[in-house]
């Protein structure tokens, strides 16, 4: 059989703690917020929207004070990656192909 391997082997402990984490919870799916939360919220990547629509040119270090304004703090480079994550490179959003040019 060699989709046995595949799997792998299923230990009892596995099992007892299934029956156990079913019989707590009602369930075997996993905890919603069970993890770390996130550190810039909805609000807050609302609010580094509008600041990169008003300035396409304003760097990370500069929209730290300002998240800091509004009672988030958050490292620059936080800022970064959640902008990169969220279509933005770098200081200025990626730009998007015209579809409708024609040639």
């Amino acid at each position: 059989m060699p989709w046995k391997f595949i799997i792998g082997p299923i230990y009892p402990f596995l099992i007892y703690m299934t029956i156990l984490k079913n019989k707590n919870s009602g369930t075997i799916q996993r905890i919603e917020g069970s993890g770390r939360p996130k550190k810039i919220t909805a609000n807050a990547s609302r609010a580094l929207g509008q600041y990169i629509r008003q300035d396409f040119y304003i760097s990370t270090r500069a929209l730290s004070p300002k998240l800091t304004s509004t009672g988030i703090d958050v490292s620059y480079r936080t800022i970064g990656r959640h902008l990169s994550n969220h279509g933005h490179h770098k200081k200025i959003s990626r730009a998007s192909p015209n579809v409708n040019r024609r040639s």
